[in-house]
Order: C-alpha cells, then sequence, then structure tokens
C-alpha cells in the first residue's frame, strides 16, 4: 500500500465514525436504576487493610530484604483485630474499645 492508500483507508474509517456517531442516540437508552427501598442496610461487619512491600537485590545479586505482604483485618461486631502476613495463619492481635 502507499502512502496515499492509507490516507484515504484513515480518512473514509473517520468519516464512517463520525457519521455512526451522529446518528447514534444520545443519553441513556436505558432506564436509571432506583435505590431498593425499605429497612436501613446493616454496616459491613470487617474491614480489611491490606499492605506490600518489596524485595531489594543488592547490585552484587544478594537479597537485601524480601518482598512482603498482608492484611489487618477488623471485625467491626466484636471488636476484634487480626492481622495475616504473607501465607500465614491470621494472629490476633487484640480487642478494640
Amino acid at each position: 500500500m502507499t502512502r496515499k492508500d492509507c490516507l484515504v483507508i484513515f480518512g473514509a474509517g473517520m468519516a464512517v465514525g463520525l457519521i455512526l456517531a451522529f446518528l447514534s442516540p444520545f443519553g441513556p437508552t436505558l432506564p436509571r436504576a432506583a435505590a431498593q427501598q425499605g429497612a436501613q442496610a446493616e454496616p459491613p461487619r470487617f474491614q480489611v487493610s491490606s499492605f506490600a512491600y518489596p524485595g531489594l537485590i543488592a547490585p552484587n545479586g544478594n537479597e537485601v530484604n524480601r518482598f512482603g505482604y498482608g492484611a489487618y483485618f477488623v471485625d467491626t461486631q466484636k471488636g476484634d483485630v487480626w492481622s495475616v502476613s504473607g501465607d500465614g495463619k491470621p494472629n490476633r492481635l487484640g480487642k478494640l474499645e
């Protein structure tokens, strides 16, 4: 294909796109969703905060700091706080007052 052919194909594609955009319906075509009516929803039971940090490798190739990840969980009904690091088991850290 020559440069002129590419320019013609590009122009034709732009023209078709503009025509389709002009002919498409404007605004939403479906009715808006309404919020549920009735009793108030309960607050969520658990709150989660996750963390991660990258590993560091020295210029000589030795591992300086291993990467890590984990999360903290708070049970908002009982007040328990838990911690999980890596693939380990959850540790109970204490209780909120």
